[in-house]
């Protein structure tokens, strides 16, 4: 729930002129937040495929695989926030609020 307050929170307050123009807010975000998930989900997979077994060296030493694992995550989450998000709702004020230039 607290990542699709976060969609929200961005919505509202970078884009703003955008945003008071979502008909049902709860539900938008709602859809939002699954979009969010679901390409999130595929990209992980993308990036640790089923069946990809650890290299010699990740064997040794667990912490590179975890580090791997993170980063992957990581840029998952960055990659659909890019794609469900900003793409969708690019920012229109910087964080004082004010207009960003064209």
């Amino acid at each position: 729930m607290a990542e699709n307050n976060r969609i929200r929170d961005y919505v509202e307050r970078f884009a703003p002129s955008k945003a008071a123009t979502i008909q049902n807010p709860t539900e938008h975000y709602s859809v939002m937040f699954d979009e969010y998930v679901n390409r999130r989900s595929q990209v992980i997979a993308a990036l640790e495929p089923e069946g990809v077994q650890a290299t010699a060296e990740e064997r040794a030493n667990p912490l590179l695989l975890i580090g791997k694992s993170r980063a992957n995550r990581r840029q998952a989450e960055e990659i659909a926030w890019q794609e469900v998000v900003l793409d969708w709702y690019p920012p229109e004020v910087d964080e004082s609020g004010n207009p960003l230039a064209d």
